[in-house]
């Protein structure tokens, strides 16, 4: 008990361990001032004179070290729930930042947008010359926030395929493709690199880097249509590609690291297997035509990964498929892994296993 005591006196207690540092110390604290609560009960009823245990240590040690927990406790409850993985609560407060950023250059709107950044931010890009070698250049906040005030409303549009967030304690990263249009017209593309850090008033975040790129290859059209409606139309095009012998379409839709896993024990495949068993029967016209009759969508809240799963009308009756598939910079899907099963009605399984036999 006394070793118990005198390690809760210097704050070297570890009772519970899991990856959140700030939600197990939390927790880990919680635990001490129960054991200090049950010690000092314990200790009361020996000071009263009753019966207890005769090790139990000072009863004053035990009350001084309570204190010192509790204001340990009392600073830890007020900041250890901002040690978390990425909630939907803090996902929106590091993406407020920077969609205010955007909303105000479309706005021509500086007002408030000075506030969005740390003092000490900073404005990079990467850039090619015209000798092809890369130079960074970098642009001081002011200069860029004056740049905007000088635009006519509607004038500056940056359009962004997605957002993908990385949130580690009071650090913040997102990484977002976009389009520049300048007039209504495409100017430029590339990708945007935000870091961020909770630092602002009331523990907000404020922007403390921006780096971005000019990508050299044309601009891709990132249409309005919702990711779960480009996830359908890719799987429903990545079908109708081996209905109507594309090779090029069907494969090319898929990752190089892919995997497909057919309906034979033996069938997972690589991409380049799938293709050197598939080839000849595109070749022939022959392939396989699958629609979907029924198909539940899922996309991650950064909406750069996402997976399906459908019932198929197949040549084998019907079939179940699962597609997991990545985002490209371009804002297309590639498929990473397909899986492909024949169902088995409940009431024909017995006849189904004596096939194995």
């Amino acid at each position: 008990m006394n070793r118990l005591v005198s390690a809760l006196e210097a704050g070297r207690f570890h009772f519970i361990t899991f990856e959140n540092k700030g939600l197990m110390r939390y927790l880990n604290l919680v635990v001490a001032m129960l054991l200090l609560f049950s010690l000092e009960l314990s200790a009361g009823i020996s000071e009263a004179g009753t019966s207890g245990p005769t090790s139990i240590p000072d009863f004053t040690r035990i009350v001084e070290a309570r204190a010192s927990l509790k204001n340990a406790f009392v600073g830890l409850n007020k900041i250890s729930f901002d040690y978390k993985v990425a909630l939907p609560d803090d996902r929106a407060a590091v993406l407020a930042p920077i969609k205010a950023l955007f909303a105000g250059m479309l706005a021509a709107d500086t007002t408030g947008l000075s506030d969005l950044f740390h003092p000490t931010a900073q404005l990079m890009t990467v850039m090619t010359d015209e000798q092809g070698q890369s130079k960074l250049r970098q642009t001081a906040i002011p200069a860029f926030i004056q740049s905007l005030s000088r635009a006519q409303p509607n004038q500056l549009r940056e359009e962004l395929c997605y957002f993908e967030v990385r949130i580690d304690n009071d650090l913040a990263t997102v990484w977002t493709p976009y389009v520049f249009h300048f007039q209504d017209k495409i100017s430029h593309c590339g990708t945007n690199a935000f870091q961020l850090a909770r630092t602002g008033e009331e523990n907000s975040w404020q922007i403390i880097r921006i780096t971005d790129n000019r990508s050299p290859e044309p601009c891709p059209d990132y249409s309005d249509e919702s990711p779960e409606e480009s996830l359908d139309a890719f799987a429903t095009a990545w079908h109708r590609a081996a209905a109507i012998t594309d090779a090029e379409q069907f494969f090319g839709s898929m990752a190089d690291g892919a995997i497909y896993i057919g309906t034979d024990a033996g069938e997972h495949w690589t991409k380049k297997e799938f293709y050197t068993f598939a080839k000849p029967y595109f070749d022939k016209g022959k392939a396989w035509d699958f629609t979907a009759r029924e198909r539940h969508l899922f996309v991650n809240p950064d909406e750069n990964i996402a997976y399906w799963d459908e019932l198929l009308n197949t040549w084998m009756g019907p079939c179940r498929g699962t597609g997991i598939v990545k985002r490209q910079t371009d804002g297309s899907w590639k498929l990473l892994h397909y899986t492909l099963s024949v169902t088995v009605p409940n009431d024909q399984i017995k006849a189904f296993l004596k096939l194995g036999e």
